[in-house]
């Protein structure tokens, strides 16, 4: 099966684990992080203000650069 059959979006990556498929990359690598992850994991460890920096840096182009970006993006076409 391709990927495009998979994800609904169609886009990749997408991840499948037995039964699981997943197509959205952060939540495919907290996935895997939280299954086969060992107790006190140094990749995404069980602290959370530990946990809360190493999330914020997995999300920050969704809460910062994107919307940085796409205001850039749509002001400069829009005045072209």
């Amino acid at each position: 099966m391709y990927s495009f059959q998979l994800n609904p979006q169609h886009t990749v990556p997408v991840m499948v684990d037995g039964d699981v498929v997943i197509s959205e990359s952060r939540a495919a690598a907290q996935y895997l992080v939280n299954k086969y992850g060992w107790d006190d994991c140094k990749l995404y460890p069980s602290d959370p203000e530990v946990r809360a920096k190493i999330d914020s840096r997995l999300y920050f182009d969704i809460g910062t650069f994107f919307k940085s970006f796409m205001d850039c993006f749509v002001s400069y076409f829009r005045y072209k």
